[in-house]
């Protein structure tokens, strides 16, 4: 409980949980020592009397470090008090006592300051330091404090007599206690010579029970014995069981002295002379124990060094000789370079053995088994050394070849110079034949081969990828197939036998499957030898690299033809989509289909229209009497459901020709089925369009105009919310959102009258008074009462806003970085609303590449939540849509969220461009198609120097909006499909968005040249499918110009 944990010098984090501890451990032991010493020699100065407390308070700080003293002195000098107090004495009085008791460890704890907290009984330096320190001096200065406090406090009496006696007691009180706590600390190292604890148990029970006898019994001729055993103790056993066994003869010889056991009284001396001299004979006597005991363990541990050193000077020299031999042995063996001579050198060295494990000595001889052991670890790595300087010889020649090999296949251009560079260069490895043949679905074909083997190959220029040949194994498997020997290869393969007799020559084949970059097997490279088991390990990694190599070649050859084929059908595809945009009818449509088909290869073909009560044929080319037993026919799909077929003869057309044709339909499918819409609606569009919504902009250099609307109802796509965008006569642009009360043909039908009183007044009005003359115009116009109505007027070349409110929501601004705000002024009530007073206006400035967003109410407002939250919501979805290709869509989409929608929706944005831009929403109509590309073409033509490069460019996005036409045509989705092209230093980047459905392609048609027209046309083409449609980058690296 007194050991402190902390080491000399260090210091242990203090706690009040330790402090208490050890403040009660201290003071119950303190006190348990005091009141011993008051019942066997009434303490209190009357007598030289064995104080056990002062050799508590002394080993406590010797044993703890100066933070826990406090504890340590707080806890003595309580227990001192409460004693003394038991006892009779005042507090004054026992408060005085406790000061000597309480300095006194402190000045042996001073004294044996170099050596306090690690103090060692079993080392003489420590020992005398402790007898001196703390055993003499330490109580000297108590006993004289404690006289002084005697001649103050009590009676009359001997100050020195006092002083001696309270030196004496309390001294012999720090040996016995103290030493015992010090002795039984780790520190005292030495444990004597007895090798077991019953023998030094025994021997201190002795000691012990010879001091019982001569001090209970009266016999203290037997006190000898009990001296005698307490020396032999120290001779065999240490200073521990000195200082232990000592400890309890003091305690025994003094009990039984308090309980009238005094030798002296023979003697005739007085009781205070008998108690000094048994105290100093006491005292004298454990020293002297302490002492011997000290002295034969630092004698032991002297002894021991040296020992333990002389062992190290033959082990040094041992180690030099081992050294100097095993370092002549290393120097040998790092000059050999193969197992022979490694061996050999182990023979020179008296070592034998093949393996470097097993390496033994001559018999008869001594070898020293360090030796022994090294030599056979060096002889392991000379071996292991060896073989890496073989493995990077060959791994070196293996290198070479494939970069050879590598250069030869980078200069091919086509799939026959692939195969040849691949057979040629495999000459150097030695077989006697090598071929390389290409694998079409079920059919090897061969490509090329050399070499001297007679092998007639003409029966085999077309293999059945089923045949008993390793050739086929090879590619079934999809790993290599190797046979050693000729009756190895006729017992697996059977069918080799048919090779005829240049077969009987061949002794080694090695078939390795070419894999393309997609890991399908694409072919196989056949090697054969007539030398037996010539497929090494070496070999087969070679083989394998090379077809690695040559596998990877063939794909690039063959994607380089198809990218070619495919760039060539793009052009087509996309002349095909301009002559359909420019065709209006379906029969137009469908003759431009027939014709292209025929142009293409086809010898007959018809486009017809089926449906369970009709059957329509629109076009018709070709020997049509072949069309009485058509070879292909391709179903004419639109927005989710067939609308007639395209029927052909193909004669022998490949597997490319077949899949432009069901490109080629799947445009038809969606320009007829477009045409086919246009001519049935015609009518009732025309007639609408009176009323409805015009989602027409004007197209204004500098400015993007983009709306939506999302009616509220669910039957009917009609109601008083509308948006409009017209220039002034003076240049700027008029933009107008209104909503008018109500969800019926009466709101829409006020909706478009106003439209047109908008459109009418603005010419002649500023905003304020265009909704100050709209009051009295809606005064005569029925249901329009309380419609409420934003006007902007914009400038394009300044971005000066000019704008009225009449009860509206406020307009709202977003930068390009994605800050919004709103615009609070010129506001006023309804229109009709105004009663007399005149209506107001402000000004603002939209910044450049800024969007101005005007909307209605039902974008913002939700059932049960207070305005200020939808505005809120409002400025943080503009905010983080800001860089969106199609913001208004997603505008809408974030602020509704899916909820059933009770109000109408309608947004209109126009937008600052920098120039560097081009954007365009745009629905599934030809017109708008067409126009697409002519606008496109004239923004490429300012960015885009490179004609090439604009056509590849215009190419692609026809490609990419005609995929996104058909997602959205299958998907029935009216949704518009946005267009956006940058600029960037060197670089042009275009993204198509659409909110169709992507179509995985059918497995009885092939479908998916899109993606390789576009990868063939542009430098990056990403792919990215969402839950609410598709979106496709495209980017191209611009020439220097």
């Amino acid at each position: 409980m007194l050991t402190d944990p902390a080491g000399p010098g260090e210091v242990t984090n203090w706690s009040f949980r330790r402090a208490l501890l050890i403040l009660v451990v201290v003071g119950v032991a303190y006190a348990v020592g005091s009141d011993m010493s008051y019942a066997w020699f009434d303490a209190n100065g009357a007598d030289a009397s064995f104080f056990p407390a002062a050799g508590v308070t002394m080993a406590a700080l010797l044993v703890l470090q100066p933070p826990w003293w406090p504890s340590v002195l707080v806890g003595a000098g309580v227990a001192e008090v409460l004693v003394n107090r038991s006892h009779g004495m005042s507090w004054q009085e026992g408060g005085a006592y406790a000061m000597p008791n309480l300095v006194q460890p402190l000045v042996g704890a001073y004294l044996l300051g170099a050596i306090r907290g690690r103090i060692d009984l079993g080392r003489i330096s420590h020992l005398a330091g402790f007898l001196l320190g703390g055993v003499v001096v330490a109580p000297l200065v108590g006993g004289i404090l404690g006289a002084m406090v005697f001649r103050t406090t009590g009676p009359s009496g001997s100050f020195p007599e006092f002083a001696v006696e309270w030196w004496v007691g309390d001294g012999l009180g720090v040996l016995v206690v103290g030493g015992s706590i010090l002795a039984l600390r780790p520190a005292t190292a030495r444990a004597g010579t007895v090798s077991s604890a019953w023998a030094r148990w025994s021997a201190g029970a002795a000691a012990v029970g010879a001091t019982f006898v001569a001090f209970r019994l009266d016999w203290f001729v037997v006190v000898y014995v009990a001296v005698a055993l307490l020396f032999v103790i120290a001779v065999r056993a240490g200073t521990r069981d000195v200082a232990v066994t000592g400890a309890l003869m003091a305690f025994v010889a003094a009990e039984g002295t308090a309980r009238g056991h005094r030798f002296w009284d023979a003697l005739g001396i007085d009781d205070a002379t008998g108690l000094l001299h048994l105290q100093l004979a006491l005292a004298l006597v454990v020293s002297s124990a302490l002492l011997m005991a000290a002295a034969l363990s630092e004698r032991e541990t002297s002894t021991l060094a040296r020992s333990q050193a002389e062992q190290a000077s033959r082990d040094a020299l041992a180690a030099r000789h081992r050294a100097e031999l095993l370092g002549r042995l290393a120097e040998q063996l790092g000059r050999a370079t193969d197992p022979a001579g490694i061996a050999a050198v182990l023979s020179r060295f008296g070592l034998r053995g093949a393996d470097p494990l097993t390496t033994t000595p001559p018999m008869g001889s001594r070898v020293d088994p360090l030796v022994l052991d090294s030599a056979r670890r060096m002889a392991a790595d000379a071996l292991a050394r060896a073989q890496l300087i073989e493995h990077e010889r060959v791994a070196r020649q293996r290198a070479e070849s494939l970069e050879h090999h590598a250069a030869r296949l980078a200069a091919a251009t086509s799939v026959d110079e692939v195969a040849t560079a691949t057979v040629t260069g495999l000459s150097s490895l030695g077989p006697t034949w090598a071929a390389v043949w290409r694998l079409d679905g079920d059919l090897f074909t061969l490509l090329a081969h050399a070499g001297t083997s007679g092998i007639d190959v003409s029966p085999y220029q077309v293999v059945p990828l089923h045949a008993d040949l390793p050739l086929a194994d090879a590619a079934r498997r999809g790993d290599m197939v190797t046979c050693d020997s000729r009756d190895e290869l006729f017992a697996r393969y059977p069918g080799t036998r048919s090779l005829g007799g240049a077969a009987t020559r061949v002794e080694s084949v090695a078939v390795v499957p070419l894999h393309a970059q997609s890991l399908h097997v694409i072919g196989a490279l056949v090697v054969t030898s007539e030398e037996p088991n010539w497929t090494t390990d070496d070999r087969r990694q070679l083989l394998i690299s090379i077809a690695d190599q040559c596998g990877l070649a063939l794909d690039r050859s063959e994607l380089q033809r198809r990218a070619g084929r495919a760039a060539a059908d793009a052009e087509l595809l996309a002349r095909l989509s301009d002559a359909l945009d420019r065709a209006t009818t379906a029969a137009d449509r469908a003759g431009h289909v027939v014709r292209e088909v025929i142009a293409r290869g086809a010898r007959a073909a018809s486009v017809e229209l089926v449906d369970d009560e009709d059957h329509v044929t629109l076009g018709a080319g070709g020997q049509r009497r072949l069309l009485d037993s058509p070879d292909l026919v391709i179903p004419l799909q639109a927005r989710g459901r067939v609308l007639g077929r395209l029927s052909m003869h193909t004669g022998d057309v490949d597997a490319d020709q077949r899949t432009l044709f069901q490109a080629i339909a799947s445009r038809a499918a969606i320009a007829i089925d477009n045409a086919l819409l246009y001519e049935r609606e015609r009518d009732v569009s025309h007639r609408l369009q009176l009323g409805l919504l015009d989602v027409s902009f004007p197209e204004i250099d500098g400015v993007r105009i983009e709306g939506a609307y999302r009616p509220g109802t669910a039957t009917l796509d009609i109601g008083g919310d509308w948006h409009d965008a017209f220039v002034l006569p003076t240049g700027a642009i008029a933009l107008v959102v209104g909503d008018v009360v109500g969800h019926d043909v009466e709101a829409a039908i006020a909706m478009a009258q106003l439209r047109g009183a908008v459109r009418a007044l603005a010419a002649v009005s500023s905003p304020s008074e265009l909704l100050d003359r709209l009051d009295s115009f809606v005064d005569s116009l029925p249901h329009a009462d309380m419609t409420t109505l934003v006007y902007v007027e914009l400038d394009p070349l300044s971005g000066r806003l000019r704008y009225a409110c009449a009860g509206h929501p406020p307009p709202a601004v977003v930068s390009a970085t994605g800050v919004s705000r709103l615009l609070w002024g010129g506001r006023s009530t309804p229109l009709g609303g105004q009663f007399g007073s005149r209506r107001i206006e402000s000004i603002d400035v939209l910044g450049d590449a800024e969007r101005l967003v005007l909307y209605t109410d039902g974008l913002i407002e939700r059932r049960g939540e207070r305005l200020d939250i939808g505005f809120a919501r409002l400025l943080d979805t503009t905010a983080h849509d800001v860089a969106s290709i199609d913001f208004v869509d997603r505008l809408c989409d974030h602020m509704l969220d899916g909820e059933p929608q009770r109000d109408d929706v309608c947004v209109l944005t126009a937008t600052r461009l920098d120039g560097q831009s081009y954007a365009r929403s745009l629905s599934s109509t030809p017109s708008e198609l067409g126009a697409l590309r002519r606008e496109l073409r004239t923004w490429l033509s300012a960015w885009v120097h490179d004609e090439r490069t604009q056509q590849d460019v215009l190419l692609a996005v026809s490609e990419a909006v005609s995929n996104a036409v058909e997602h959205g045509a299958s998907s029935g989705t009216d949704r518009p499909i946005v267009v956006v092209a940058t600029t960037a230093g060197d670089e042009v980047r275009i993204t198509v968005r659409d909110h169709g459905v992507w179509r995985e392609p059918v497995p009885s048609i092939e479908r998916g040249r899109g993606i390789g027209i576009m990868r063939a046309l542009m430098d990056d083409v990403a792919v990215e499918r969402h839950d609410d449609g598709t979106v496709v980058r495209l980017g191209r690296t611009l020439s220097p110009s």
